[in-house]
């Protein structure tokens, strides 16, 4: 079975950018158009912490690894 976790689809999204980081979507009409990405630095998990403390909600392991 494929792997479908959050990391292994933006490894697959970052595999497909170019040297500007821009990839190339169509539609479903069929228009294409570049479109570039970002990405920015991981946050820590003390910072996720504080964030489930202060909030009382609860992230999902794998959201967690995420961000």
């Amino acid at each position: 079975m494929e792997d479908c976790t959050i990391a292994s689809i933006l490894d697959g999204l970052k595999g497909r950018l170019n040297k500007d980081n821009e990839i190339l979507i169509q539609s479903s009409e069929g228009y294409c158009y570049t479109s570039k990405c970002t990405f920015n630095e991981p946050t820590t998990n003390e910072a996720i912490d504080k964030f489930t403390e202060e909030t009382g909600w609860s992230i999902p392991e794998e959201y967690r690894e995420f961000l």
